[in-house]
C-alpha cells in the first residue's frame, strides 16, 4: 500500500458567485470510439481552477468544462484568494513575486500589478508560462524566451525539448527530458544548459518542484512522488479531493487492489472496492456527508456507511447523475489540478457545490 498523505488542510476557498452557476455547462461525450465507456452521455460540469505555481506565489486560471477560460486570474496565498480581472481570456498565467500576475494571450504577454492594473505589455507568443520570481519564461513548441520583471529585456529564443510540466530553480527553467534514462535539464536565461541525473525517474513523470540538494517533486498521472538525493522516492496517490458538508477537507486515492485510502485532516481510513465497480479506471470518493462517503465512476455510484462499509449501490444514467451525484460531487481539476509550493506540500484544486477549493496536502517523508 502506498504511504498516505500526512495532513490535508484548507489552503483557500474561491467564491465565484453567479459566475459559477452561469459557467456550469453541459458536456457531451462523443460516441463512436474504439472503446465505449458506460455512464451519462451528457452531464453538467462546473468551472475549475488550473494552478500555476512559483516560489513566490500561486495563481489560478478559471476554466469551464468546455475548455473556455474566463478573463480572470485568482491570486492565491495561504488562507486568501484575490480575483484579478484580465483584458482577455488567458492562454496561460504565472504569478509574480510582487503579488501581480503574468497573463499570456494571442495578443502577447501582459503584466498586471497586485492591484490588478495593467503595467506591462510584451510582444511575445507562446503556449505556457513559468514563473521565475517577478520574471517569467514564455514557452512555445521547442523554444523558450526569458522576460525580465519589467518586460524590457527578452532573451533570444532558446531551444527547449523537455516535457510539459516545468519549474524554475532560481531563474533557470527546468524540466524532465524523456531520453533514456530520463533526467533533469535546466537552462539559464543566457542559454547555458545543465543536465542532472536523477535516480528512479520514469518517462511519464512531470516536474512540479525543484529544491535544493537534489530534491524534486514530480507528478505522473495521479501519483505525486517526492525524490530525495539519497533515499528512494515516496509517493502519494491523489484521485479525489473536496470538502464535506461541514467544510472539512478530504483527499483519497486507490491502491492496485482497488482499496480506497481516504484522508480527512490527519485521519486515514480504508474503503473496500465495490464488487460492481467499473472495470476500467478508478472509482474515487466525490462527496462526504457526515462520516459517510459517496464514490462514483462511469455508470456506478456507491454510498459507504459510517463504518466504511458499502451501504448502497446504484446505476447512474444522465438523469440519476443530475439528481443524485452532481449536487454533491467534488471533482479534481482535469488539467493542472496539482501544484507544488515546496518539497513538503502540494496544492490540489477541486470544484464542487460550494465553489472552488484549493487544499494543501503534506507529502510523506
Amino acid at each position: 500500500m502506498n504511504q498516505p498523505a500526512n495532513v490535508v488542510r484548507m489552503f483557500a476557498e474561491i467564491d465565484l458567485g453567479d459566475r459559477s452557476r452561469l459557467n456550469t455547462v453541459d458536456v457531451t461525450r462523443d460516441g463512436g470510439g474504439l472503446m465505449e465507456l458506460p455512464g451519462p452521455r451528457t452531464r453538467p460540469v462546473r468551472p475549475h481552477l488550473e494552478l500555476s505555481d512559483g516560489r513566490d506565489g500561486v495563481v489560478g486560471r478559471v476554466v469551464r468544462g468546455d475548455g473556455r477560460a474566463l478573463p480572470l486570474a485568482i491570486v492565491l496565498s495561504d488562507g486568501s484568494a484575490t480575483t484579478v480581472r484580465l483584458e482577455s481570456e488567458p492562454l496561460a498565467l504565472a504569478p509574480r513575486a510582487d503579488g501581480g500576475v503574468w497573463a499570456l494571450s494571442p495578443g502577447g504577454l501582459i503584466g498586471y500589478s497586485a492591484d490588478g492594473a495593467m503595467s506591462t505589455h510584451v510582444d511575445v507568443s507562446g503556449q505556457a508560462l513559468v514563473a521565475a520570481g517577478s520574471s517569467v519564461w514564455v514557452v512555445s513548441q521547442g523554444a523558450a524566451v526569458f522576460v525580465d520583471g519589467e518586460g524590457s529585456s527578452l532573451s533570444r529564443p532558446i531551444e527547449w525539448r523537455a516535457n510539459d510540466r516545468l519549474a524554475t530553480s532560481d531563474q533557470a527553467l527546468c524540466g524532465i527530458s524523456k531520453s533514456d534514462p530520463p533526467h533533469l535539464t535546466c537552462i539559464d536565461p543566457d542559454g547555458t544548459e545543465r543536465r542532472y541525473a536523477v535516480p528512479a525517474l520514469e518517462p511519464l513523470e512531470q516536474l512540479l518542484y525543484v529544491g535544493g540538494d537534489g530534491e524534486l517533486v514530480t507528478l505522473s498521472g495521479s501519483t505525486v512522488r517526492r525524490h530525495r538525493s539519497d533515499d528512494a522516492p515516496t509517493q502519494t496517490i491523489i484521485q479525489a479531493a473536496g470538502i464535506d458538508e461541514d467544510g472539512a477537507p478530504f483527499v483519497g486515492g486507490s491502491d492496485d487492489e482497488g482499496v480506497h485510502s481516504l484522508t480527512v485532516g490527519q485521519t486515514v481510513s480504508q474503503l473496500p472496492g465495490a464488487p460492481d465497480a467499473p472495470e476500467l479506471g478508478v472509482m474515487p470518493v466525490v462527496a462526504r456527508r457526515g462520516a459517510t462517503s459517496l464514490a462514483y465512476a462511469q455508470d456506478r455510484a456507491v454510498w459507504y456507511d459510517t463504518d466504511g462499509q458499502i451501504a448502497s449501490s446504484f446505476s447512474v444514467d444522465d438523469d440519476r447523475y443530475r439528481d443524485d451525484v452532481f449536487p454533491l460531487a467534488w471533482h479534481l481539476a482535469p488539467v493542472r489540478g496539482i501544484a507544488a509550493i515546496s518539497a513538503e506540500e502540494v496544492l490540489v484544486s477541486t470544484s464542487g457545490p460550494t465553489g472552488l477549493v484549493v487544499l494543501g496536502v503534506t507529502l510523506p517523508r
